[in-house]
């Protein structure tokens, strides 16, 4: 191989390290401001649902609550959290696992069952 060659091969080979560079450090942004954008919508969420149910639904602190569908238990922690007596409930053994792992063990307000 002639050096003009060398050089030439090595300076593509440089080119494409440093596109794959940007394409690696744009996909790294991408994904915190996916991550970002879920926990701000979550948040959204969870702060909506608590204006809502002590502003509007106005329940009682004892009430018990039924979450039909409650997947991973997200909300069934959020309404135990508030001293709420809560049930979950989903028709996949998968999300009733998941929502278990979440219920605190020592939390007397929360079940989950399929």
């Amino acid at each position: 191989m002639e050096e003009d060659e060398v050089e030439k091969y090595w300076n593509y080979v440089a080119l494409e390290a440093q596109d794959f560079e940007k394409t690696m450090r744009l996909e790294a942004w991408k994904k915190v401001a996916r991550n970002w954008l879920a926990h701000y919508t979550e948040k959204k969420a969870r702060d909506f649902i608590i204006q809502t149910v002590e502003n509007h639904v106005k329940l009682k602190s004892e009430a018990q609550i039924l979450d039909v569908g409650c997947g991973p238990g997200k909300w069934v922690n959020l309404f135990a959290e508030r001293g709420f007596i809560v049930t979950g409930i989903d028709s996949s053994p998968w999300m009733i696992r998941l929502a278990k792992k979440r219920v605190r063990k020592d939390e007397k307000n929360l079940s989950a069952s399929m």
